[in-house]
């Protein structure tokens, strides 16, 4: 992100590079970001193994959250 907003403003400007990172939409590696609040809000913050898949539960707004299981089965081993 701190390289495309430093492309775009075309120079090493503080200012106009923090303005840049608040306000731009950047390319990553997990899709496109664009910061609310200077905080990147569309990630997981809590995630569960449900038969044997790992899925995002918290925040439950966003796309794709799995409900919790809740109790969880025991362990069996095989």
């Amino acid at each position: 992100m701190l390289q495309q907003a430093i492309e775009r403003v075309g120079k090493i400007d503080r200012a106009a590079v923090i303005k840049e990172l608040q306000t731009g939409t950047f390319q990553t590696i997990v899709g496109p970001i664009k910061l609310k609040n200077n905080l990147y809000m569309e990630l997981w913050y809590v995630g569960q193994w449900q038969n044997g898949e790992y899925y995002g539960i918290a925040p439950a707004t966003l796309p794709g959250a799995h409900q919790i299981m809740f109790p969880k089965p025991a362990w069996h081993s095989e």
